[in-house]
This record gives structure tokens, C-alpha cells and sequence, in this order.
């Protein structure tokens, strides 16, 4: 297969031939392929007159190569006379329309260009309607080509880039030029758009992944700045450290068999690794990573024994009581969940996420004005957490505080609206479900349907 950037001498020839042929390179003689792959160029002139010299332009292939083959040597009078022969007899055609205002443009016609250019892809145009994606950007290429920024078109080629992006074009450089010129115009997320398109025809290309991912960052979609981020640590040579640092982010956003697909990577490189303090303390920070994806999963008695692994590690840690805890919660086991969350208040009584688990402890227990305290106090740092926010709402309703339940649970919707990837939220359905029969029993129907409401939102999963 011939490399066309590699082959200096013929490239000019090969890529107007590529863009321009009815199949691409699959359309030229081969013996005339062979003589350009052997930087014979010569040889491919004499071969492709010869071909175009049985025929003439009734030969439309024929005659098609020999003209690009005439271009890419800047022999542009005789190209011009086989192309504007051949358009009589295919008037319009895009292919020899494109090359002739090529020729033109080396000629230093600018005017003739611009006219022909504007008869093929115009508002209407065959070239948008008809014509291959390749054909497209290669007109494009010939807007950016006409001169200085006064003469070039860049509106054109931006539009002839998309259709041919559209259009399932099979290049990734027109897409390359069409995401440089979005970016310059600030058009950032389409700008991004079309890097992606890029890369992912050229699959190993780390530069464009990595341009990618910064991109799509730099706009504000994360997820797919996320995907071209793995897909950039997948080409190179990844540490455990990048890899644990991707599972997190993926866990941010709830992409948590995402998180543990990273997170295999991490174990498999540390696996591998002599240990150190270093490699510890990656284990130790992979491992609550993978413990807290594991309960946002429901799999609380894995997340348990991998929060036990850890401490066999590296000893004892709040981050693993705190985990272990919360497991216990999940499974039912309250004594076990009180000897965790105790131990890990303990161990670190300022840690927000340590007061939020032992206030969801009290909660079992029913001591809820501790659940109260702890929750409370848990929120002032992480006002957004709609999980502990709901779990307060729960002991609010416990010691009638039903106005400030109220405003608990509608503040825990309005947290889970404003970052919809985090639904379902961790809420007690068991705890909700026997207060909502309570009150209907109490015939307090109304509070019963508006938190039944709230809760059935919370714990269903965000709508796509």
C-alpha cells in the first residue's frame, strides 16, 4: 500500500489522484502506481499519456490521471487543455471542475478559479449533491489555497469540510483543518468535534487524542474528553498513577464499570512493581477508589473485602473504616456498621464523609437526632450531596421536623437536577417506603404522595 506523505516526489500527484479518482488510487493503472511508488515519475507520465492517448477524454480515467499527474508537476497548460476537453463531454464534472481551478490557482488565475469553484459548489451545487467526500475537501483545500487571508475563502472551506465530514469523509486531514478553523473562529465544541473525527480514523495518532481530550475538556464535556483521555493512555506507555487518576474521574461521573475497567489497569501494573512506600500508597488510593465504585454498584460484600485488603496493606485507615462501614450499612449488618463508622470518626473525626456515614449509622439505630448532628454538619462542607441531604430529611420527618424535611428533600432534588449523572442517588428505600406507609395510615396523604414523588426521582436513573 503506498504511503502518499512518505513519497515526496509523487505526493503531489498521489494525493490529487486519491481525492479526485472515481475509486481513489483503486481507479489508476497500476503499472502507473508502481512507477510514482518508485519515484518514477517519468515512467507515470509516459504511461498515463499512453493511456490517455487511445482514447482521449473518452477515456474518462484515463484522461483524469494524466491531468493529475500534470498538476502535480505544474505542467499546467497542457493540463488545462486535456481538463476543459474533457468537460465538454462531462460538463460540470466536479472531479475535472476541482483540478482545473487547481491549475488555475498555480497559473496564478485566481478570478478563473474563483469562477469555476463557484459553479460546482455554490448554493445547489453538483459538488454537494453528487459528489464523494474526498472531492469535497480537496475543493476546500483549493478555497484555503486561493492566497492571503483577503483572497482565501474560509466560509467556503469550513462548509465544503463539514459535507465532507458529513459525508463519512475517509481522511483525517480535512477534519484536522476543519477543527483548526473552528478553533479559530471559537467555535470550540465543533472544533472538538472534528479533532475526534480525526482521530479516530487515524487510531494511533497520540497527538490528536491528546489534542482531542484537551479540547473536549476545554468546552466542558467531560465524558468525552474522558473517553479521549483513554483512549491517549491505551497508546502510550500509561503509569499506574495516570490510569488511577482516569478511574476516579470516571467514578465522578458515574461511569463506574468504566472506573473499574482503569482500575484493573492500575492492579495489573502494580502487580508488576517492586514495592515502595510510593507503590502504596497508589494500591492504597486505587483500592478506596474501587471500594466506593463497588458501593455505588450495590456490591457491598466485594467493596467489604477489598476495604479489608487494604488495611492488610497498609494498615489501618479511616478511608477503609469509613467504606467498611457504609458495606455493612448495605448488607444490614448495624453492629458491624457502628464498629466501622465509630472507629473511623475516630480515627478522623473532621473527615465530611466519615460524619456523613456515622450519621446514616445513628439513622438505623433511630438515633436520629445524632444522625441529625452528624449529617448537618457533613452538608456544611458539601451542601450538594443529595444522598446525605435525603438521608437528613428521613430523621427530620423521624422527630417531626416536617417543614425542614420538607425543605431537605426538595433541596436534595434540586442538587440531583443540577448534576443529573449522578442519579440514581443512594437513598434508604426501606427507611422511605415504611415512613410513606406510616403516613398514609395516619391519612397523611398529601406529605405521603409529595415525598413518594421526591424519592421516586432520587432513586430512579437519569433520563438520556
Amino acid at each position: 500500500m503506498l504511503d502518499l506523505e512518505k513519497n515526496l516526489i509523487a505526493y503531489p500527484a498521489l494525493w490529487r489522484l486519491r481525492a479526485l479518482m472515481p475509486r481513489g488510487l483503486n481507479s489508476v493503472r497500476p503499472g502507473v502506481l508502481r512507477s510514482l511508488d518508485d519515484e518514477d515519475y517519468s515512467m507515470a507520465l509516459k504511461l498515463a499519456n499512453e493511456s490517455y492517448a487511445r482514447r482521449r477524454e473518452q477515456d474518462y480515467d484515463a484522461a483524469l490521471t494524466y491531468a493529475c499527474l500534470l498538476v502535480g508537476r505544474e505542467l499546467v497548460v497542457e493540463a488545462r487543455g486535456i481538463l476543459m476537453r474533457a468537460l465538454e463531454t462531462y460538463p460540470l464534472d466536479p472531479a475535472l471542475s476541482a483540478l482545473l481551478a487547481d491549475a488555475m490557482v498555480i497559473e496564478g488565475n485566481i478570478d478563473g478559479a474563483r469562477e469555476i469553484l463557484a459553479g460546482i459548489s455554490g448554493k445547489g451545487a453538483e459538488i454537494k449533491r453528487f459528489s464523494r467526500p474526498n472531492i469535497m475537501s480537496f475543493v476546500a483545500d483549493i478555497f484555503l489555497d486561493l492566497g492571503d487571508d483577503e483572497l482565501g475563502d474560509v466560509d467556503s472551506a469550513v462548509e465544503l469540510y463539514q459535507c465532507a465530514l458529513d459525508a463519512d469523509v475517509d481522511d483525517p486531514e480535512p477534519a484536522i483543518r476543519l477543527g483548526q478553523l473552528y478553533e479559530g473562529r471559537g467555535e470550540l465544541d465543533k472544533a472538538a468535534a472534528a479533532l475526534e473525527y480525526a482521530a479516530k480514523l487515524s487510531r494511533t495518532r497520540v497527538g490528536l487524542w491528546q489534542m482531542t481530550a484537551e479540547m473536549w475538556f476545554e468546552v466542558g464535556d467531560e465524558l468525552r474528553g474522558l473517553n479521549a483521555k483513554q483512549r491517549l493512555l491505551e497508546l502510550g506507555e500509561a503509569g499506574a498513577e495516570e490510569w488511577l487518576e482516569l478511574g476516579f474521574e470516571f467514578a465522578q461521573f458515574g461511569r463506574y464499570e468504566r472506573a473499574l475497567d482503569a482500575l484493573d489497569k492500575v492492579g495489573t501494573i502494580l502487580h508488576h512493581s517492586i514495592r515502595s512506600p510510593e507503590v502504596d500508597a497508589i494500591y492504597r488510593d486505587s483500592l478506596l477508589v474501587r471500594g466506593g465504585v463497588l458501593l455505588e454498584l450495590g456490591r457491598a460484600e466485594v467493596a467489604l473485602a477489598v476495604f479489608r485488603d487494604l488495611e492488610e496493606r497498609v494498615g489501618e485507615h479511616p478511608g477503609a473504616q469509613r467504606g467498611m462501614a457504609e458495606a455493612a450499612l448495605q448488607i444490614g449488618d448495624i453492629m458491624l456498621a457502628e464498629t466501622h463508622a465509630t472507629r473511623a470518626l475516630e480515627l478522623s473525626p473532621e473527615d465530611t464523609e466519615v460524619l456523613a456515614v456515622y450519621g446514616q449509622m445513628k439513622q438505623q439505630y433511630g438515633r436520629h437526632a445524632d444522625a441529625i448532628d452528624a449529617l448537618g454538619k457533613a452538608l456544611v462542607e458539601h451542601p450538594d450531596q443529595a444522598g446525605w441531604r435525603s438521608a437528613l430529611a428521613l430523621s427530620l420527618v423521624k422527630q417531626s421536623e416536617v417543614d425542614q424535611a420538607r425543605e431537605a428533600l426538595q433541596q436534595a432534588v434540586e442538587s440531583a437536577k443540577t448534576y443529573p449523572e449522578l442519579l440514581p442517588v443512594a437513598v434508604d428505600i426501606q427507611g422511605w417506603s415504611r415512613l410513606i406507609a406510616q403516613l398514609r395510615a395516619a391519612s397523611k396523604e398529601e406529605l405521603a404522595s409529595w415525598i413518594e414523588t421526591q424519592i421516586n426521582f432520587l432513586s430512579a436513573p437519569a433520563s438520556e
